[in-house]
């Protein structure tokens, strides 16, 4: 039996790891082989894979485990059953695609210590009726929020001006006008573009509420 080991060189032995359900290195989650519709993370993990959940569309729930740092680019997106996320208060930034178009997606609770939400990162949830931004918030980009056509309240939990310094709609290819010439289009494009297709008309701050344009 040993000796039917010793043949097994390093490429199988990595085939065979990977069967695991998950599959980690170095922190980071690199590798998903599970079947069920609720994801529980194991302890132990502080990043995401991008897109490593992206068209799971029979995943209905996820538990994130304490530590989670940063979630890749389009990890969950296409998730079509994904119906709530609550996620952990040590990641600062949501990237690109995240959660775009996971359309029975209904309430997402965004960590305390959020400075970054990314380009299309909640595009198309369009059961998402409301949401609550922290204060911690600097940027929100492009298309952050877009074609979400059932977000009618969005709060933020912090002040009106604030809220009116930060950064929106940006889109890190063309800020400071790299490829966009008419720098008046280009600045009156990065001040409303999160939020396309959104009927909500003002967002909710701690001392009043800011019209949406």
């Amino acid at each position: 039996m040993e000796d039917d080991l010793n043949l097994i060189d390093d490429g199988m032995m990595e085939f065979y790891e990977s069967r695991e359900e998950f599959v980690i290195k170095d922190g980071k989650l690199v590798e998903y082989n599970g079947k069920s519709a609720s994801v529980v993370f194991p302890q132990g993990i502080t990043e995401i894979n991008k897109r490593i959940f992206s068209y799971c569309t029979s995943l209905v729930s996820v538990t994130f485990a304490d530590g989670i740092t940063k979630i890749g680019n389009g990890a969950f997106r296409f998730c079509e059953s994904l119906k709530s996320i609550v996620i952990p208060d040590s990641v600062t930034e949501i990237g690109y695609g995240v959660f775009e178009k996971c359309t029975s997606l209904e309430s997402a609770r965004l960590p305390k210590e959020l400075i970054y939400i990314g380009e299309n990162a909640f595009l198309g949830c369009t059961k998402l009726a409301s949401i609550n931004i922290p204060k911690s918030v600097r940027y929100i980009d492009y298309n952050a929020f877009s074609d979400c056509g059932a977000l009618k309240v969005i709060r933020y939990e912090g002040t009106m001006e604030q809220w009116n310094e930060i950064e929106k709609g940006i889109d890190l290819n063309t800020m400071f006008n790299l490829y966009i010439p008419d720098a008046h289009w280009a600045d009156t494009t990065r001040g409303r573009s999160w939020n396309n297709g959104v009927y909500c008309t003002s967002v909710e701050c701690t001392d009043g509420r800011v019209l949406l344009k």
